[in-house]
This record gives structure tokens, C-alpha cells and sequence, in this order.
């Protein structure tokens, strides 16, 4: 009997123990898989932590370089960085008593300025130097004729007894004004307007171009922008000898009369100097002034020739 119950005992025991060992092993468990649970979200907040500073950081490098490129691009772009204005210069000549004037003028000439590339600038504000001594030296030299011109009149006025010039009647003038035509990094194209009036029914109207390289501030030439001057003068003269017979015929079936004269074709090639073109951002306008090929009347004449037909023109000129 005691046996037995020593057994009985003994199996409780075993049974207690079982249980306890099993609970304890689910408790293990259940903290195991909490701290798995709470190290999973540990690791997926850092993870999304470390993704929005990752992004951060490449958006502030995008950002970076984003201005570091038009940086870049601001410096190696040296035309936009040109700034263009213009300087008036007006006169009046007088004769010795100052009564009679004899010749205005006043030029609008183009200052350049630029703090990526002084010297380019330096260069053209030197030729525009350059042409307003030019420009002034012709006003002496219409003032001389104009205090002849004066002087003829009064004369003739004395003979006829009729009313003598005043200042209301007679005066010489000379002006000048420029356009941009072309701004770019490979040139800076000017178009320019000249009116005299030195006499006679009316004044002289011309129109000019002059065209610089952005980079250097050189003139170019004929000889700079054409891959073979020759060769491309002569298609030039054949481009604009088609265009103005489209422009005659034009004329004659529209108005019944040309408004060219009538040998104009045998002075087509007089019309491309160094002076009459210029760079637009289509093409190259070459301009035929009046008494040239057409009548005072009919004014200027525009040749406007897109880059796609002057092959001629060396490519870096060409858009």
C-alpha cells in the first residue's frame, strides 16, 4: 500500500513537472515571437527612415547639380551674358553768328557690355568707336556743303527777289540707328538705318549690316562666313537673280508695271557687299538700296535667303 503510493506520488510529480516545462516552453515562445515581432518593425522603421533620407540626400544632390549645370551653362554661354544698350549722340552746326542752322544729327550707337567676356565686347564697342569718328567726319564734310548750298540759295533768292532760306526751309541732316537681328552664342548680327538729307528733293535712306563673332568680338566677313567667298558669292548672285524675277513677274501681273528697271538683272551682282547683309534667326537678309536695282520710290529691297538654301555659309553660322 505504501508502495503504491509512493508510485502514485512519483507520477503526479512527473506530471506537474511536464506541464510546467511545456507552459514555459509557450512562454519562451510567445516572448521570442514579440521580440521578433517588435526587431521586424524596428527594422522596417529604420528602413523607411533610411529610404526618406536616402531620398533627401538625392533630391538635395539632383538639386546640386541641377544648378551646378546652369551654372555651367550661364559661364560657356557668352552671348546671353551680353547686355546691349545704346548711346545718343546729337549735334547742331551753326553758322559763325549762330542764326542759321545748317546740320542736325543724331546717332543711336550700341554700347556693349559683358563681365563674362570684356574683351569681345571691348572689340565691337571698338568698331562702333570707330564709326562714329566716321559718321562725324561726314557731318563736317555736309556742313561745308551746306554753307554752300545756303549761300546758293540766299544768291538765287536775292536775283528773283523772293524769300531767302531760314531755318525753317533748309537744313542738312544725318542720322543713325541699329536693330539686333541675330543674339546668340556664335554672333551677335546688327542691322543698321541711315538717313541724310544734303540737298535736293529728298534725303538717302540705307540700309546696312555688320555681324560679330560672339566669341572674339570680331567682324565677320564675307571671307569668315563662307566656306569659299568665290563660289558662295556666286551662288548668292544666282539665289538672288531667281527671287527678283519672281518679284517682277509678280509685279507685272499685279500692278502692270515691274517695280525693278529695266536692265536690273545686269546688277545683281553689285548687290552682296560687305555691308548689305546680316544674320536673322532664319536666314541671311541681304538688302539691295534704293537707285540700285529699283527706284527711289520702291525703296529698299530685302533678299531674305533661310539657312536651309546657304549651304554656302559655314555650318558653325548656320541654326
Amino acid at each position: 500500500m505504501k508502495k503504491r503510493t509512493l508510485i502514485l506520488c512519483g507520477l503526479l510529480l512527473s506530471i506537474s513537472l511536464l506541464a510546467g516545462c511545456q507552459k514555459q516552453e509557450e512562454v519562451t515562445a510567445d516572448q521570442t515571437q514579440e521580440v521578433s515581432d517588435v526587431s521586424a518593425d524596428q527594422v522596417q522603421e529604420e528602413d523607411g527612415q533610411a529610404s526618406d533620407t536616402d531620398t533627401a540626400s538625392d533630391e538635395a544632390e539632383a538639386a546640386d547639380d541641377s544648378e551646378a549645370s546652369d551654372t555651367e551653362e550661364n559661364v560657356s554661354d557668352k552671348a546671353a551674358a551680353f547686355e546691349i544698350s545704346y548711346e545718343k549722340e546729337t549735334g547742331e552746326m551753326k553758322s559763325d553768328d549762330g542764326t542759321i542752322s545748317y546740320l542736325k544729327y543724331e546717332f543711336n550707337l550700341p554700347k556693349v557690355t559683358s563681365t563674362d567676356n570684356p574683351e569681345a565686347a571691348e572689340q565691337i564697342n571698338s568698331y562702333f568707336a570707330q564709326q562714329k569718328e566716321a559718321l562725324l567726319s561726314d557731318c563736317n564734310e555736309y556742313y561745308e556743303w551746306a554753307k554752300e548750298d545756303y549761300q546758293t540759295r540766299v544768291d538765287i533768292a536775292q536775283e528773283n527777289g523772293t524769300e531767302e532760306p531760314t531755318e525753317d526751309t533748309f537744313g542738312y541732316y544725318s542720322g543713325s540707328d541699329y536693330t539686333v537681328m541675330r543674339q546668340d552664342d556664335t554672333v551677335i548680327s546688327f542691322q543698321e538705318q541711315s538717313t541724310t538729307y544734303t540737298g535736293g528733293a529728298h534725303g538717302n535712306n540705307i540700309i546696312a549690316g555688320v555681324t560679330f563673332d560672339a566669341k572674339t568680338g570680331e567682324r565677320i566677313l564675307l571671307s569668315d562666313l563662307m566656306e569659299d567667298e568665290e563660289e558662295g558669292k556666286a551662288q548668292v548672285d544666282q539665289l538672288l537673280l531667281e527671287k527678283a524675277q519672281e518679284m517682277q513677274e509678280k509685279s507685272m501681273q499685279e500692278d502692270g508695271y515691274g517695280i525693278f528697271f529695266e536692265e536690273y538683272e545686269n546688277y545683281i551682282p553689285d548687290v552682296l557687299t560687305e555691308d548689305s547683309w546680316y544674320l536673322t534667326e532664319d536666314g541671311m537678309t541681304i538688302v539691295s538700296n534704293e537707285y540700285l536695282l529699283a527706284p527711289y520710290a520702291a525703296g529698299a529691297t530685302y533678299f531674305d535667303l533661310p539657312y536651309e538654301t546657304c549651304d554656302f555659309i559655314k555650318e558653325v553660322y548656320r541654326k
